[in-house]
């Protein structure tokens, strides 16, 4: 038995995650609760998965994906100061990486 078998239904089973991740997201932003930096940390893993193994994402991961940085990069009132602000590192990588991947589906096409 070869591993190639075992790989694709590993790769199918992260696209199944990554649109479980993804609805959990879009359920959130429509229910307006807060979003978990581990839920955003867990899809961009999963959103670099599926890239390196050149499959393509779902328009819906894409969509996702970019409202997230696009949410975090506008300016947000300033907290008050009994509020620590969050740590934000998992989206700005997201945030480099979409540039990346951008770059590349641009040189592609």
């Amino acid at each position: 038995m070869s591993g190639q078998p075992k790989s694709t239904d590993r790769l199918a089973e992260v696209e199944q995650l990554t649109a479980a991740l993804t609805d959990q997201i879009l359920d959130a932003q429509i229910m307006n609760r807060p979003i978990s930096e581990d839920l955003v940390q867990a899809l961009a893993k999963a959103a670099r998965l599926l890239h390196d193994n050149d499959i393509p994402w779902p328009p819906m991961l894409t969509q996702v994906l970019n409202e997230l940085v696009q949410d975090r990069t506008e300016p947000e009132p300033e907290p008050e100061p009994s509020i620590d602000p969050t740590d934000d590192s998992a989206l700005k990588g997201l945030s480099r990486f979409l540039g990346v991947f951008r770059r590349e589906k641009g040189q592609a096409e």
